[in-house]
């Protein structure tokens, strides 16, 4: 009897176990399927987002100022009577030449300034 209960107590732990591994590998599955529903959303949203930046691009592209801008910024043409500044960049790293931030053009000395140069001597100085 004793080995009736033994036997008992074995199959149970078998069919514990077999029922254990038969829902474990669904179960790890459906937690993968969750991680790649997750990294797909992720993705459409990454997409979804440089979508609407393209469109906006395209939209503004089928204005005028936007035509104007890319000519402007991409091909170097300027509208007639437009002021037109060179800047000397060698010397600069190619960020810096970039950087519209650092293109300032050169201020108009005034006539107060001209007369202290004349003054001082500033105007016959090289570089000035």
């Amino acid at each position: 009897m004793r080995f009736v209960g033994k036997r008992w107590w074995l199959m149970l732990a078998i069919f514990i176990v077999a029922v254990v591994a038969v829902g474990l590998t669904p179960m790890r599955q459906i937690a993968a399927q969750k991680l790649q529903v997750d990294d797909v959303r992720a993705e459409l949203a990454a997409l979804e987002e440089e979508n609407r930046v393209l469109a906006d691009r395209a939209a503004e592209l089928q204005s005028d100022a936007g035509v104007e801008r890319i000519a402007r910024e991409h091909f170097g043409l300027v509208r007639p009577g437009d002021r037109i500044y060179a800047v000397d960049t060698e010397g600069l790293s190619p960020a810096e030449r970039s950087d519209p931030e650092l293109i300032v053009p050169p201020a108009e000395p005034n006539i107060f300034t001209n007369v202290i140069d004349f003054f001082t001597g500033q105007d016959v100085v090289e570089g000035r």
